[in-house]
């Protein structure tokens, strides 16, 4: 292929590098270059790693998590390479992507539009390039309205919900869901939107 790798969907990618025609290496690298050359006029990766998790809130600013949550833990499993955490709304409860600790994210597209929320740094980082897939939580809209704002594609595996089936008493099931550039040749035969299982525990 002749298009820089940056612009793979994630099936081909993932192809790409089980067969040895790329590196994960070069991928890695591919998408750090996307992230220093985009990322700063869109504000969609907030942390990279090691790194607090603040969810957009300022009283979180020192949250350093000790152990990968199971989608992360997951995905590392499956051999993905976790690049960055991206912006969400403060508490990740708004239908727009700003928040007092990072700013504000803008939509590759058009400065003018949202890229949604709450997933809104994740579908803008993978509308421009700098990421293949990303995860999400869906409760409300949280990554089908993201991925309508920004043209990327919102997956959730069927008849799954969030936590195995597992939830707080009185709390509604949020349904996990990905992120993923659609586009090309392999978007046209459906295999564009495939994502990693990181449900599977």
């Amino acid at each position: 292929m002749s298009e820089p790798l940056w612009r793979w969907s994630a099936h081909t990618l993932a192809a790409a590098i089980r067969h040895g025609a790329v590196s994960a290496h070069e991928a890695a690298i591919a998408t750090l270059e996307r992230v220093q050359a985009v990322n700063p006029a869109l504000n969609a990766i907030v942390d990279l790693r090691g790194r607090a998790t603040t969810n957009g809130v300022v009283a979180f600013k020192d949250n350093l998590a000790t152990e990968d949550s199971p989608v992360v833990a997951n995905l590392r499993r499956a051999g993905a390479v976790v690049i960055a955490r991206t912006n969400t709304p403060a508490f990740s409860v708004r239908w727009f992507t700003e928040n007092d600790l990072h700013g504000r994210t803008l939509n590759p597209w058009s400065a003018a539009h949202t890229p949604g929320g709450s997933s809104g740094g994740a579908s803008s980082a993978v509308a421009a390039g700098m990421g293949a897939i990303a995860h999400g939580n869906d409760l409300a809209g949280s990554v089908r309205y993201p991925a309508y704002c920004t043209g990327v594609c919102g997956r959730r595996r069927p008849g799954r919900p969030s936590g195995g089936g597992r939830r707080a008493p009185g709390r509604p099931l949020a349904g996990r869901r990905r992120l993923c550039r659609r586009g090309g040749r392999a978007a046209r035969h459906g295999r564009g939107a495939r994502t990693v299982d990181a449900d599977r525990e």
